[in-house]
């Protein structure tokens, strides 16, 4: 029984010995594999890191970097909006339609052309403005004839600020610095011309609701008389000369609302114009009254007339006759009150 028990006893350990090589083995060869993927990942990820296309990354890393100067040339140029809107009273309809005008296109980040942008916008609110208003309903004649009224007034609103555009557009920073005179007569009447045009209504919630619709195109235009008074300021401290030579004409006989060009156009005695029309009462002209002067002119005509003397007259009829800071200038007519112009001599 003991030798029978000892062969027992020796099986067992036999048993145990190959069953702690098989696992032995068993882990060698996990330890194998997981060696294996650790040595395989290490050159993938050396592999990785020389790729061609890895470089390319990188390098389209450093193409990026562009963008990021734009980005802070584009901070410059809002810097500017700011700097131009500091002086108006509306900032909110200043800084912000600016500053989205010249991220989408930095070439506009120019003072001159910030003014350009900045009337451009106002004639857009007035056009919004005036198309709203064709849903008015009218209670009174009054109010229709008030209407009717504002509807010539922002006609000639939307006139003057086509003048303006134009100015700011066709002249550089340097020579806008003489048309500021113009530029604030044309800008100041758009805002005449919108108070007369509230002022036409009686009291109610008609007026007010116009009212209300005007302010808008009202604020971006006080702005844009505002960004104009402050080109000019800095203009006349960096252009002493032209300051100089505008005070130096005080004594020339012309009023001072007749610019620098225009002073000197007028002052060139070797080139005065020879008028194709005189009006003379004593009859030694062409015509004895200004009335038979202007039937006589073709609707195309754009020539100046030779006269003396004032008339009452339209604004068309006006063009005819005026030279000087008058030629394509303002003219507020009030609710069925003509202009009246005239010279005398």
């Amino acid at each position: 029984m003991a030798f029978q028990d000892f062969a027992i006893l020796s099986e067992r350990r036999r048993n145990e010995r190959k069953e702690k090589v098989r696992k032995r083995i068993i882990l060698g060869v996990l330890s194998s594999i997981l060696l294996v993927c650790v040595i395989g990942a290490g050159i993938f990820l050396v592999v990785k890191k020389t790729d061609p296309d890895d470089n390319n990354n990188n390098n389209n890393t450093h193409k990026k970097s562009p963008s990021t100067t734009t980005n802070a040339k584009v901070e410059n140029y809002l810097k500017i909006v700011k700097t131009i809107c500091n002086s108006v009273e509306y900032k909110t309809k200043c800084e912000g339609p600016l500053s989205k005008v010249v991220e989408n296109d930095t070439k506009l980040a120019q003072p001159k052309e910030l003014l350009r942008v900045s009337i451009k916008l106002a004639e857009e609110e007035i056009n919004k403005a005036f198309n709203k208003t064709s849903s008015m309903k009218f209670e009174s004649e009054m109010e229709k004839g008030a209407y009717e009224d504002c509807k010539q007034l922002i006609d000639d609103a939307r006139e003057e600020i086509g003048f303006s555009i134009s100015e700011v557009s066709k002249n550089d920073l340097k020579k806008l610095s003489t048309r500021t005179p113009e530029l604030n007569n044309w800008l100041s009447a758009v805002i005449s011309y919108h108070q007369t045009c509230i002022d036409g209504f009686p009291d109610g919630e008609l007026k007010s609701g116009l009212k209300n619709l005007l302010q808008d195109p009202q604020e971006f235009v006080s702005n844009s008389l505002a960004i104009v008074k402050e080109l000019s300021s800095v203009l006349s401290t960096i252009q002493p000369s032209a300051v100089r030579h505008l005070l130096s004409a005080k004594n020339d006989r012309f009023p001072t609302w007749i610019g620098v060009e225009d002073r000197r156009m007028l002052k060139a005695a070797d080139d005065k114009p020879t008028p194709n029309v005189t009006v003379a009462k004593d009859g030694s002209g062409n015509f004895k009254t200004i009335s038979e002067a202007l039937a006589a002119i073709p609707q195309t005509y754009t020539g100046r007339v030779n006269w003396a003397g004032h008339k009452v007259i339209n604004k068309d009829e006006a063009s005819k006759f005026t030279v000087g800071s008058f030629l394509n200038g303002t003219w507020i007519n009030g609710r069925g009150v003509p202009a009246q112009m005239g010279f005398y001599y």
